[in-house]
């Protein structure tokens, strides 16, 4: 139970007039006898009683009342302010989902055709498009070369389909941008942009780290970097390292990059 200073006072506080009161009753029975019941009642000496528990225990009783005022009002003030948390947390919710639901609308705004005809639509069109876009791109031994190559080629693919790649990204950009800049902070903001996080696949993330490397992605990349967006993308599908893992198998690049990560997690906590 947690210790409130205000109500511990105002019990002492009750419990000292409350002696004093008993105190002056025990000395007019037994000492000063201005209390006796076989007698007539001493006015002057009962007056002076009256007297002082008004003066000094009525003083100590309105200071307690004037400290549980105070102890109400600052309740209220946090059942206020709970309140309000609730209902901010209410509309970040409704408007937080409302976004996330349009965003999966979005996923659908994504065709194609694939070679041998099929229709391709939502998750599968990033899937498809990343592993076509793998496939054509021919790197070279020179990092640099190959990002700018990597970069164009998906320039290529954005112009092709602009108008759902922009409404994707600027829908994606918008729910970031709210967990950003709402009143909720700390856990509760890293739970709602990691239950964002988890509802991109891996070949959504290839497409938003090219995106953000170009000028139209350009404010999106502070995002990236705040809620660690990319964390779960891995370099071997990464079109400028193509020189590298095209050697290898779709196992055993897996398996580099589940070492990898471990490896950036375990210096991670090591430095932390």
């Amino acid at each position: 139970m947690k210790f409130n200073f205000r109500i511990v006072l105002s019990i002492i506080l009750t419990l000292v007039g409350l002696a004093i009161i008993i105190w002056l009753i025990i000395r007019g029975i037994f000492y000063d006898y201005f209390i006796n019941y076989s007698s007539t009642l001493n006015l002057e000496k009962t007056g002076q009683f009256g007297d002082f528990v008004g003066g000094a225990v009525g003083t100590v009783f309105s200071f307690v009342g004037i400290i549980l005022l105070f102890e109400t009002l600052s309740l209220q003030r946090k059942e206020f302010k709970s309140s309000n948390d609730v209902f901010t947390h209410q509309q970040f919710d409704n408007t937080f989902f409302e976004l996330l639901s349009l965003h999966k609308e979005n996923l659908k705004s994504f065709k194609t055709y694939s070679v041998t005809g099929d229709l391709i639509s939502g998750r599968d069109f990033f899937t498809y498009q990343k592993q076509y876009l793998q496939d054509i791109f021919v790197p070279t031994k020179n990092l640099s070369k190959n990002r700018k190559k990597a970069v164009e080629l998906f320039r290529i693919l954005y112009v092709q389909y602009e108008e759902s790649f922009s409404i994707y990204f600027k829908t994606l950009y918008q729910l970031y941008s709210l967990i950003e800049d709402s009143e909720i902070k700390g856990e509760l903001q890293a739970r709602y942009s990691k239950m964002l996080r988890a509802q991109l696949s891996d070949a959504e993330l290839f497409f938003i780290r090219y995106n953000a490397m170009t000028e139209l992605g350009t404010q999106s990349s502070e995002y990236i970097n705040i809620y660690n967006i990319l964390k779960h993308l891995s370099h071997f599908d990464l079109l400028e390292f193509k020189f590298w893992w095209s050697k290898l198998s779709k196992f055993e690049r897996n398996g580099l990059g589940t070492v990898i990560k471990e490896i950036k997690s375990i210096l991670k906590h090591f430095l932390l």
